[in-house]
């Protein structure tokens, strides 16, 4: 779990977070506007992976390694998926469809 949350970490643009709890309640919790110089976070850049889309190709990843016979190799890319599903977009449908690839990765 924490593997996944720090794979997920530079696509929600928080990789620096503040240490403090005072921070994270205050105005210095704001996320900064670039990580790297001329990279545009705001949606603009058609090379950024949002949470989406790095869930999507996790899953793909994980299915595809399943299905060429390898189903615990298939198993760290459905939890990065499953991670993405439930913790950053919240969506249930990815989530249940992620734990069923799991399901049958270990049957």
């Amino acid at each position: 779990r924490c593997a996944a949350a720090l794979l997920a970490a530079p696509f929600v643009s928080s990789i620096a977070h503040p240490q403090r709890a005072l921070d994270l309640v205050g105005l210095a919790a704001t996320p900064p506007e670039e990580l790297w110089g001329g990279v545009e976070l705001s949606g603009g850049d058609m090379y950024r992976f949002d949470a989406a889309t790095m869930c999507a190709l996790a899953a793909a990843v994980g299915e595809s390694v399943a299905a060429a016979g390898r189903p615990l190799e298939a198993l760290p890319a459905l939890a990065v998926s499953e991670h993405l599903a439930v913790h950053a977009l919240r969506d249930p449908v990815a989530a249940a469809a992620v734990r069923v690839a799991q399901a049958a990765a270990l049957a």
